[in-house]
């Protein structure tokens, strides 16, 4: 995936988990 796509992943993930 690209950066942007990352991006966008890591923020998901940030919310999913508790970060």
């Amino acid at each position: 995936w690209m950066d942007e796509s990352m991006k966008r992943f890591d923020r998901l993930i940030s919310r999913a988990l508790p970060a």
